[in-house]
């Protein structure tokens, strides 16, 4: 299930940089061109890779503590 979790939010991570990347320099018209559109950190794929990083980040940590619980035998 962890192997799982993490890959389902990698993928949405890759897809979100790539969504980003080609609305910078595919999409985007304004002035500043591509650098001005990665720069913008208002814009929400941003904020979602941001999560993204965060739940993969509690799911590896949370899955090494359940690893290291089963093997010491130490419940808190």
């Amino acid at each position: 299930i962890t192997a799982l979790l993490l890959f389902i939010f990698a993928t949405l991570d890759v897809s979100l940089q790539l969504r980003h990347v080609l609305v910078a320099f595919v999409y985007f018209k304004g002035a500043g061109g591509a650098n001005q559109e990665l720069m913008d950190v208002s814009y929400w794929v941003n904020g979602m890779k941001s999560v993204c990083f965060f739940v993969q980040t509690v799911i590896g940590d949370a899955f090494l503590v359940s690893i290291l619980m089963k093997s010491t035998g130490c419940l808190f």
